[in-house]
């Protein structure tokens, strides 16, 4: 079953950001001091579509997200890339923070045996039918459905916006391979169920970067 999570994941904001945080331990450098690769300072997302989300997720029994001893928040990086950062500090092995199964978006029936696997553009498919032109499901997820980019902002194209003559310049073959024939899968898709090509091209995007696969055993009887 494929699932849709991610509600930190990749994505910038216009929104007013106050008091800058940082993670930086105060050690001493010196020679041999290992460089961090992880940005060491954030500014928390205080937006109400973000506030909303952390709501939300709360109210399905969350942990460790929300409010000063939460120990996490979401913020934004220099960059004004959104992410995921720590308030206090956590050893190897804990726990930083839980989301239940519960909240996320069913991208597959567990119950429906398929004859082929599952596709991302199928995803995107599901995705497009069950939540984002389901007035029902789109206002009941709509805290989440909310913080997702959308063509206009946000967004980052990938290899799969590209023109066939920009995939043709790409140094990496297999990318080159694979982005070609996501566009052939999706123009294939896009005949089959009537979506527009641009709008199922988008729905792939969201589907394939902020989902993943999780097995669930289905009781026969």
């Amino acid at each position: 079953v494929r699932a849709f999570f991610a509600p930190f994941a990749v994505s910038s904001s216009n929104s007013s950001k106050r008091k800058v945080k940082t993670n930086q331990g105060k050690a001493a450098g010196g020679f041999g001091k290992k460089e961090d690769t992880v940005p060491v300072s954030h500014t928390r997302d205080e937006s109400p579509t973000t506030q909303q989300l952390i709501n939300f997720l709360l109210q399905w029994k969350s942990e460790g997200l929300g409010g000063d001893e939460a120990g996490t928040e979401i913020g934004y990086d220099a960059n004004g890339f959104r992410g995921l950062y720590a308030t206090k500090s956590f050893k190897k092995g804990d726990i930083i923070c839980k989301i239940p199964s519960d909240c996320a978006l069913a991208l597959a029936d567990p119950s429906v045996v398929a004859e082929t696997e599952m596709s991302v553009a199928d995803g995107a498919v599901n995705y497009l039918q069950w939540y984002a032109m389901n007035p029902q499901a789109k206002e009941m997820w709509s805290p989440y459905i909310d913080t997702l980019p959308t063509r206009e902002a946000n967004f980052d194209p990938t290899p799969d916006f590209y023109s066939d003559e920009e995939i043709a310049q790409l140094e990496f073959p297999m990318i080159a391979k694979q982005a070609l024939e996501r566009k052939e899968q999706l123009a294939e898709v896009s005949q089959k169920t009537n979506i527009p090509f641009d709008e199922l091209q988008f729905a792939t995007w969201l589907v394939s970067s902020r989902s993943f696969s999780i097995k669930i055993t289905v009781d026969d009887s």
